[in-house]
């Protein structure tokens, strides 16, 4: 008598180049989809959808900093989800300071973490602006009494010339053109 050899789900979701039979990986398929939505609520804030749901559960804050609510829907919960997957891919470019902030968002120009390893002195919800002199520059005696010397010399490398009169922004980690 003959059995059936089994394979696990990763296996089979291998291209057949590979050895595997080139099915798709559903939950990663859904992940991106849902991801691609919560893109929609961040880029297109007039869109009927981005109204419609800051109505409902970010009146007061962003999408970014949106909690999960009372009674939320099934679609709230999936985008929530779907900006989970977001926020580990998008880092802050710094332009006037003021939304993003210091110890929770990924925005110093080195490589893996983006973030912060330091904290000495610093309000622990300061902003990237409070870094800043009156003239629009980096804050140099701030930045080094309050981080180490790799995450100093990371930020002042951060030119505040041509972007402080912008607002903050985010590009994509995980492509070549940041979108």
């Amino acid at each position: 008598m003959r059995s059936i050899h089994w394979l696990d789900w990763p296996k089979l979701c291998q291209p057949k180049c590979f050895g595997g039979l080139g099915f798709k990986n559903f939950e990663a398929f859904n992940k991106a989809m849902v991801a691609k939505q919560s893109l929609r609520l961040l880029e297109d804030p007039s869109s009927l959808l981005t109204q419609m749901m800051k109505a409902r559960y970010f009146r007061t804050s962003s999408f970014l900093q949106a909690k999960l609510g009372s009674s939320p829907s099934l679609i709230w919960r999936a985008l929530l989800w779907g900006r989970d997957v977001l926020h580990d891919g998008f880092v802050g470019r710094v332009g006037n300071g003021n939304s993003i902030r210091l110890f929770h968002n990924k925005w110093i120009p080195k490589p893996f973490t983006f973030k912060t390893l330091m904290n000495n002195g610093l309000n622990w919800d300061a902003k990237v602006a409070d870094l800043f002199t009156s003239s629009g520059s980096w804050n140099l005696p701030i930045l080094d009494t309050s981080f180490c010397k790799e995450d100093c010399d990371a930020i002042a490398s951060i030119d505040l010339g041509f972007v402080a009169p912008l607002e903050d922004s985010s590009y994509w980690l995980f492509s070549k053109n940041g979108k």
